[in-house]
């Protein structure tokens, strides 16, 4: 450390004699830098004050900047306006009706059945001095017909369990669409922050090449470089101006795709809170899960499914016991000598099949064969549960190491850059080495806000893995 001091010191002692020498050989340079000097001096006046005008007229007129929008803020928004979390929740209210209609009570079948009939010839019979009508020419009947299912020998509760685990695995497919969104969500977020964080760098870049071609610019006044390096320096300025014009659009796309989970216009202004801490170190696989079993909407529709595959299984095997049901009318129709205008009619009916046919057999073997897949896809689904969590937490901690290998090349290439600076300025380096100490430290920071974004994004994607988030919640610096 204080021999790197004493090194720069005098480097900086060399430059101050330099500049002197110059003077005594060419009274104007002296001049010539004093004027740079005010020159730069009055743009940062004038840049200063255009942009505390352009802060100030808004404000003149009403406009206020948006309040930025913290990670809770956004997932809170996406869940009420996003579209497609909308479309997926009135599939799970059709879910529920479906259930419900599955699901035994007392709702019996009503029909009206009316019809007309001609037939000839007219039948009729002796009855003292007149002709009774047996069978009139023309007949007109109306009948109200009336069935309930009584109860199936065999069944128990399976339609009732049945029922249940419909609304329950339409319950879970909402939820399973929620965390899926907050996913998109966080990741849009942390994506957005990067971008964000790329857009600096790159502004700051664009600065560092600006002011290499501003001495390189002074130092030809001078006669001290030749003329190619000049536009070596104009030319690291263009690609300067190129990056950051792509990285503002990176920038642009992010903040589309987070307005659009949030159910916002893609164009819309968007402002977001900034964050700086990394977060806690999740607790080894083991331990997560058995509460991602627990909490995971797949592996609760999964038991669910199960449960209702048990009811199926058990609904077909009933099928080769007898049902009963209540079976009654009210029929309105033309008279005749043996028929009244009106009758009414009740019946308990129970119907048994003679024998187990093939449709039954089949019916009770595919819902068996059924359930014993899904009995398989629940081990497959605990298993890859457990890949997923294993493999968010190493993400984790390789974009945490990641960050803080980024933070020391960071460091590192910023002392390099200001040293190679100092080293260009006594005309002891070359423009292109400061190019590359210039191009090492844009990267370094880049690495970082990669990383610092990659930790969340794995932790996001370790909280979908579990199906609930995990504490603490991400602190934001307003």
């Amino acid at each position: 450390m204080h021999m790197q001091a004493r090194g720069d010191t005098g480097i900086e002692r060399q430059k101050e004699s330099e500049i002197e020498g110059q003077r005594g050989r060419k009274p104007g340079c002296a001049f010539c830098r004093r004027s740079v000097s005010i020159r730069l001096s009055l743009s940062s006046l004038c840049l200063a004050g255009t942009l505390l005008l352009s802060a100030a007229v808004p404000n003149a007129f009403g406009t206020q900047a948006p309040k930025p929008l913290s990670l809770e803020e956004s997932l809170a928004q996406a869940m009420r306006a996003n579209p497609a979390l909308e479309a997926a929740r009135h599939r799970r209210n059709a879910a529920r009706v479906e259930a419900e209609r599955q699901r035994p009570a007392l709702r019996p079948e009503v029909n009206i059945v009316g019809s007309q009939l001609l037939r000839g010839p007219e039948v009729t019979f002796p009855r003292g001095d007149d002709l009774a009508t047996i069978e009139p020419h023309s007949r007109s009947r109306l009948s109200v017909e009336v069935e309930q299912p009584l109860y199936q020998f065999g069944a128990g509760s399976a339609a009732s369990s049945r029922s249940k685990a419909l609304a329950a695995a339409g319950e879970q497919e909402f939820q399973r669409a929620q965390l899926d969104l907050a996913l998109d969500v966080k990741r849009a977020y942390f994506e957005l922050l990067y971008t964000q964080m790329a857009e600096r760098v790159a502004a700051q870049a664009l600065d560092l090449a600006r002011e290499q071609q501003r001495i390189t610019a002074a130092l030809l006044e001078r006669e001290r470089v030749a003329r190619l390096e000049l536009l070596e320096a104009e030319r690291g300025v263009a690609e300067a101006e190129a990056a950051l014009v792509g990285a503002r659009n990176g920038a642009l796309l992010a903040r589309g795709e987070l307005n659009r989970l949030l159910g916002r216009p893609v164009g819309a202004t968007l402002a977001i809170t900034p964050m700086t801490n990394l977060p806690p170190e999740p607790p080894p696989t083991e331990q997560l899960l058995p509460e991602a079993l627990r909490e995971r909407p797949e592996a609760i529709a999964m038991e669910t499914g199960i449960q209702s595959a048990e009811a199926g299984v058990r609904l077909a095997r009933a099928e080769r016991l007898p049902r009963a049901s209540l079976q009654g009318g009210y029929d309105l129709q033309t008279p005749s000598a043996f028929v009244p205008r009106s009758s009414w009619r009740v019946a308990v009916e129970i119907t048994a099949p003679l024998f187990e046919t093939a449709r039954i057999r089949y019916n009770v073997r595919e819902a068996e064969e059924q359930l014993a897949a899904l009995r398989s896809e629940q081990e497959a689904l605990a298993q890859g549960i457990a890949l997923e969590i294993h493999a968010a937490r190493l993400a984790m901690d390789e974009a945490g190491k990641r960050h803080e290998l980024a933070l020391r090349m960071e460091a590192a290439a910023a002392e390099a850059q200001r040293l190679v600076q100092l080293r260009f300025e006594l005309l002891r380096t070359t423009p292109a080495e400061l190019a590359g100490a210039r191009l090492a430290l844009s990267r370094a920071q880049l690495e970082g806000a990669r990383a610092f974004a990659d930790v969340w994004i794995a932790r996001a994607r370790l909280e979908r893995a579990l199906g609930a988030p995990l504490p603490p919640q991400p602190s934001a610096v307003e």
